[in-house]
């Protein structure tokens, strides 16, 4: 196989995952759901969503549901269809966990848009979940470009 047509499958795949992580994360906007108390009467925000995303959390999920959807069959299409059974596998396993991360990206979310009355998760969410979050996601574009690269160089 050419390197061109190698290096097509490999970015192909770097982009499916970042679908799959996108529709992870409308998934999770959608059944996480507006964190707000109900005792609270005026919340007070940090970070506001924005107004379509709190009127539209359904319409959010079903997109993230249906990009979770094409990507996983565009990636069986696209980049897996030659790779033997071994390396199927283990991709599918990467791209189940860009799903969970992207799931965990849609509670951060949430988390960082609550209303609240006192005191917030802004600061938990920032220091302790953003960070690993971003790093888990670098990680699973990257072993999912390696086991590409090198099921395809066998």
């Amino acid at each position: 196989m050419d390197s061109g047509r190698r290096g097509g499958r490999r970015v192909a795949g770097a982009a499916l995952s970042l679908v799959l992580v996108a529709g992870g994360v409308g998934v999770g906007w959608w059944l996480i759901g507006d964190l707000t108390e109900s005792g609270v009467l005026v919340p007070s925000y940090l970070v506001r969503a924005p107004e379509w995303a709190e009127h539209h959390p359904r319409r959010i999920g079903l997109v993230g549901c249906l990009l979770i959807a094409v990507g996983l069959v565009a990636n069986r299409f696209l980049v897996t269809r030659r790779l033997e059974r071994s390396a199927q596998t283990r991709l599918m396993i990467v791209q189940l966990l860009c799903i969970v991360d992207g799931l965990v990206v849609g509670l951060i979310l949430r988390l960082l848009t609550i209303g609240y009355e006192g005191a917030s998760f802004f600061g938990l969410a920032i220091f302790f979940g953003v960070p690993p979050a971003l790093v888990l996601t670098v990680v699973l574009l990257v072993v999912g470009d390696r086991l590409i690269g090198s099921a395809q160089q066998r």
